[in-house]
């Protein structure tokens, strides 16, 4: 089978992770201790090859490579430029898949790539995933050259910051048509290899706002909202074909979701722009390597779902536990905050 051409696959899906700009959770001062499992991920084995190595970059960035285990040879990651997405790259190459990337931002995926060896990298292409018949080709190239795909992380979003009364129908849009139709996409375009490999994993990213909806998140939620239902219907359907779902609910990751968020055309955007600069510095703090680990102990697991960061697990019990009254206590908290931002 020939192998990629790595000039000409290079490219960038719009990725970030965590939650939108110009929010504060109070709590998140506090230290984060959610129950992480480390381990190193032991992956049902469907063909063995030569481990490729680590280019020195990423050996100084993310440890010495593991030294043995089986591995599944094909696993995609939307929203590879930068974040969780490259954090996953980098991890995937470590325990030996052979990537194929996508993203949006050009420049970024190029970054990633240099982290990884040749090998490693089926393909990078720059994929626009609110864009369905860019994702289809995308997976047919994959799966023409490739055989198949073993895992698939629909890891690619983006934000924006404003109430519903700030952002216009087009902006709601462009969140909900990259985060959640992102999604659809992908799983529509890579369910049928996935199926024929008889044991393989979908990986949907959603939020801790897909766990709660807070003010001025309105379009966010909304989009990872519906990646979590998506998740769970889609995991019930597919229980007894051989390919499981997990679902992701990061909170506070350092990536560059909030510096990158789009602001409302009705918001002051000096104002928004300071609670950025805000939110970014305080709030998300949590290395996107440490959630790539969390992420792929989950898949090596079966869980159907994987929290991460502290305030992920309270929002989860107190919205479980509380119901309404539990969101809104939530909501006041993050009311009260941007309050003592905005005086």
């Amino acid at each position: 089978m020939p192998a990629p051409n790595a000039g000409e696959d290079r490219a960038h899906l719009a990725t970030e992770r965590g939650t939108i700009v110009g929010t504060q959770i109070a709590m998140t001062g506090h230290t984060d201790n959610e129950r992480e499992n480390t381990a190193r991920p032991h992956f049902a084995p469907v063909r063995t090859r030569e481990r490729p190595p680590l280019s020195p970059a990423a050996t100084r960035a993310f440890g010495a490579p593991l030294e043995s285990g089986p591995i599944m040879p094909i696993a995609v990651v939307t929203g590879a430029a930068s974040g969780i997405g490259r954090a996953l790259a980098v991890a995937l190459a470590r325990s030996g898949h052979t990537l194929a990337l996508a993203d949006q931002n050009e420049a970024g995926l190029q970054d990633t790539i240099a982290l990884l060896p040749d090998r490693a990298i089926a393909a990078a292409r720059t994929v626009d995933v609110a864009d369905r018949a860019a994702v289809d080709a995308f997976a047919r190239d994959v799966v023409a050259r490739h055989g198949g795909v073993d895992l698939l992380i629909n890891n690619a979003g983006v934000s924006i910051a404003g109430t519903v009364d700030e952002l216009t129908v087009d902006e709601m849009a462009w969140v909900v048509n990259v985060n959640f139709w992102g999604v659809v996409h992908g799983v529509k375009a890579f369910l049928p290899s996935l199926l024929a490999r008889g044991s393989a994993t979908i990986v949907n990213v959603s939020s801790v706002f897909g766990l709660w909806g807070p003010p001025g998140q309105s379009a966010y939620a909304a989009s990872k909202f519906a990646v979590r239902g998506f998740s769970e219907s889609l995991r019930a359907e597919l229980r007894d074909s051989g390919v499981h779902v997990v679902t992701v609910h990061p909170a506070g990751i350092k990536t560059a979701i909030a510096r990158t968020s789009r602001i409302a055309a009705g918001t002051d955007r000096a104002l928004a722009e300071r609670r950025r600069d805000q939110f970014d510095r305080r709030l998300l703090t949590i290395p996107p390597e440490r959630a790539a680990r969390a992420i792929l102990d989950g898949v090596a697991k079966r869980r159907d779902r994987v929290l991460i960061g502290a305030d992920a697990y309270r929002i989860d019990w107190i919205t479980r536990l509380l119901g309404p009254r539990g969101s809104r206590m939530l909501s006041n908290v993050m009311l009260r905050g941007i309050a003592k931002n905005a005086s």
